[in-house]
């Protein structure tokens, strides 16, 4: 008997179900179903799965401190607090106290962190383990390098989490049932099931202030994630080989934390200690900077960027290749280059990697920039950047005899869908809100641009378009400026390393490295220089393809002009205009008396 088969015996019981059924039909109707349908499942009678005797941590795991070096250049610090079971609460602590520690206002703990340059982001709540066990507080801090219960705060939380959920937008049918039937699995009563624990019950002082007992200094673990801090890393962690320090904290810190304690017993949940022990020490923390130029490619350019990635076990190359075309203010460039986007996303994927199978991650998108844009194609894989570079140029060529022999049902049609995606009506206010926001954040602040981008792509003909991507995208322009990154994987030859075995099992060796790069060019080498038979051609050929090896390898080199230091490359370029107006101010201001 498989494992699943067995578990499925052993623990698929009725009891231990929960059920949501949301649909338009009546209760009656909708109750019948779920008898039909699901009234044969056995009833065992199994105890409930609920581990309410079980800590999460033991007292030699509590005082402890570990550091872990990231695969991601991250600086993370961690504080975890074995806390209390909530699911049975009806105003859980954890809400209140993580308001407080996670806020960001004058005098907060985040206000100060960040004012000392110690941070970027703070937050703060409730980790839960699992059902029935004491969930965990976890406190995480993006490094740069208490309070007596109050009711007026939780009255703002209650009224918050009222207005939150009065006006919550609506999810997926899936995304609610499964919620649903998810928070039926806790003891929560059936009456709070539709908003959860947000915005419900009654002030309790004196849960808050038992909550807090179990925010003590021996009673905690912080965890740094830092890929430079400490630095003397004496583990591995089994699966992913991530390597990492785990010890007591020190005694003398413990001290100082008890110290701060006493010098303000009111707040309890001060962390000023932690971070100002962990980042000054050993981090530089700068504060982020807004860049509101972005530099420019000037026509006619061809640069190549090589870099080898840090992570040694890494196989997957990447290439990612940049055409620019203008400012964000030019609007006209701006319509077609999504037009040719829309054009080109579906027969870049069909060619790149559903035909040619040059990796799993393989997209094409318009790029936007700080004050500019351009179009993008990005591959992932094992085979070599400069193969992907050519294979792209070649699909870049190949587009560009589609869109000359594309019919004009079938561009009216791009132009047709493009233009629904850009003026489609936003599902709920989180949508618009994100919309906003990344305006804002780019500081791109033409909030109108979809309707303007649609407005302008309506009249374009086929024949500007042609002339646009033949100028701007097209291996045969003069004047495009272009723009290749190669990532390159110091892993990445074990694709090259299984086709060496099967040459060396039918007997060919030492066939050159960029003979190895795709089917056809092996063939042709096979054939030309070493006059291998039909029959051992096809035996060796057949055990490549076996292996993925890209088919086809048809194309002319790329080259370009490589860089090698990148701030030298950025100073001897131009720098692009700043932000453009979209509209006069003057249109904003009132001229007649109120």
């Amino acid at each position: 008997m498989y494992p699943v088969s067995r578990r499925t015996a052993e623990h698929y019981s009725a009891n231990q179900m929960k059920l949501v059924v949301l649909g338009r039909e009546p209760l009656d109707v909708l109750q019948n179903w779920v008898v039909e349908l699901f009234s044969s499942i056995e009833n065992k009678n199994l105890e409930q799965n609920r581990w309410s005797d079980r800590e999460p941590f033991r007292l030699s795991d509590l005082g402890t401190q570990c550091f872990a070096k990231p695969v991601m250049d991250s600086r993370v610090l961690r504080i975890v607090f074995p806390f209390m079971d909530e699911h049975s609460i009806e105003s859980p602590p954890s809400e209140y106290i993580g308001h407080l520690v996670g806020h960001e206002g004058p005098g907060s703990i985040m206000a100060y962190i960040k004012s000392k340059g110690w941070a970027n982001s703070l937050a703060a709540g409730l980790a839960p383990v699992c059902a029935g066990s004491p969930d965990n507080f976890e406190v995480r801090v993006e490094l740069t390098e208490e309070y007596l219960p109050q009711e007026w705060i939780f009255q703002e939380q209650k009224h918050l989490a009222d207005v939150e959920f009065k006006f919550r937008q609506k999810i997926s049918v899936s995304d609610f049932t499964s919620r649903t039937s998810s928070l039926m699995q806790t003891p929560l009563d059936w009456r709070w099931l539709l908003r959860g624990h947000s915005g419900v019950g009654k002030f309790d002082p004196s849960l808050i202030a038992e909550s807090l007992e179990h925010f003590r200094p021996e009673n905690m673990r912080i965890v740094i994630l830092s890929r430079d801090f400490r630095g003397d890393w004496d583990k591995k962690e089994t699966w992913y080989g991530t390597e990492y320090r785990h010890e007591k904290i020190p005694a003398e810190l413990i001290v100082e934390f008890k110290k701060s304690n006493e010098m303000s017993k009111d707040k309890r949940l001060h962390l000023n200690y932690v971070c100002r022990k962990r980042t000054t020490s050993s981090l530089t923390l700068t504060s982020l900077k807004w860049r509101r130029r972005s530099v420019l490619d000037s026509g006619g350019s061809n640069f190549v960027y090589k870099k080898t990635l840090e992570d040694g076990k890494n196989v997957n190359h990447c290439i990612e290749t940049f055409f620019y075309v203008g400012h964000q203010g030019d609007c006209q460039a701006r319509a077609k280059t999504r037009l040719v986007e829309q054009m080109i996303q579906e027969p870049a994927f069909d060619q790149l990697r559903t035909k040619e199978r040059l990796g799993y991650i393989v997209f094409s998108d318009l790029r936007n920039l700080t004050t500019t844009f351009g179009l993008r194609l990005l591959v992932q894989t094992e085979k070599t950047p400069e193969h992907l570079d050519r294979r792209i140029e070649a699909f870049l060529k190949q587009f560009g005899e589609q869109l000359q022999g594309m019919s004009e049902g079938e561009f009216k049609s791009h132009k047709r869908s493009l233009i629904i995606k850009l003026l489609n009506k936003l599902d709920n206010l989180k949508q618009e809100s994100s919309r906003h926001w990344d305006h804002i954040e780019s500081e791109d602040y033409n909030f109108e641009r979809n309707q303007g981008d649609a407005a302008l792509i309506q009249p374009l003909t086929k024949s500007e378009m042609i002339e646009f991507y033949n100028s701007y995208f097209h291996p045969s322009s003069t004047t495009r400026a272009r723009l290749s990154v190669h990532l390159e994987a110091q892993g990445a030859g074990n694709l090259d390393t299984k086709v060496i075995g099967v040459l060396k099992e039918n007997g060919p060796e030492d066939i050159p490295q960029e003979k190895r790069q795709s089917v056809h060019l092996l063939r042709s080498y096979l054939e030309g220089e070493m006059k291998k038979s039909s029959d051992a051609l096809n035996s060796v050929i057949e055990g490549i393809k076996k292996l993925g090896l890209s088919q086809d390898d048809q194309g002319e080199a790329v080259g370009g002009q490589g860089i090698s230091d990148v701030r030298d490359f950025k100073a001897g370029l131009c720098v692009s205009a700043g932000a453009k107006a979209v509209k006069q101010i003057s249109e904003f201001e009132e001229t007649d008396k109120q």
